[in-house]
């Protein structure tokens, strides 16, 4: 499934938490310790700075993975509803009717099949399918694996959150396979840790 994802899937937090931890240790990492290392440190940068900063500016695909990623960290309702206050005040009409409609657990079709996406990101982290397969039984999570295999990236796509899912994503579906993949790949390198957590 391609779209963000995290947003229906409350229950499955805890257990992708245990598997990030997981993947610090597993033995299955040591010959691919240098991208697993440089991946983590940029997810726990990226959450340290949505810690310091309760910033919002619009309705950007940044602000947005700002909100997942707040929401995600806290079990204290009050922070939830102060973070979700603080977004939709900011963001523009068009991005917060998107952002309601994956907050309430909704998600449009899968765009894009998963074992495509799996491949991409193979050759793209330029690892071998072996190790992506004990990666991700070992996270328990394809898109969580994906995020933390592909090659850092510090740069935040700041495209509108209407614009990502209208003009962006719902286009690929049914596209040629040609197209879906530069599509992909292009916004992956668009993109940090968290977002394409949030982005597969």
């Amino acid at each position: 499934h391609l779209g963000p994802r995290g947003l229906a899937r409350a229950a499955n937090r805890d257990r992708v938490r245990r598997g990030r931890n997981r993947l610090r240790h597993a033995r299955i990492f040591q010959r691919g310790r240098a991208v697993a290392a440089r991946n983590g440190a940029a997810c726990r940068g990226a959450e340290d700075e949505v810690r310091r900063r309760r910033r919002r500016g619009g309705g950007s695909r940044k602000e947005f993975t700002q909100l997942y990623v707040e929401l995600d960290q806290t079990n204290k309702t009050n922070e939830k509803i102060e973070a979700m206050a603080d977004y939709f005040a900011a963001a523009r009409p068009e991005d917060a009717a998107w952002a309601f409609y994956f907050l309430s657990g909704r998600k449009p079709r899968q765009i894009i099949p998963s074992a495509k996406l799996r491949q991409w990101a193979i050759e793209e982290a330029r690892i071998p399918e072996w190790l992506y397969e004990e990666s991700r039984d070992t996270v328990g999570d394809g898109a969580e694996t994906i995020a933390l295999l592909l090659p850092n990236n510090s740069a935040q796509d700041e495209t509108p959150l209407s614009v990502l899912v209208e003009e962006q994503l719902l286009p690929l579906r049914g596209a040629a396979e040609d197209v879906q993949y530069a599509a992909v790949t292009e916004a992956w390198r668009r993109m940090n840790y968290s977002q394409r957590l949030v982005y597969n």
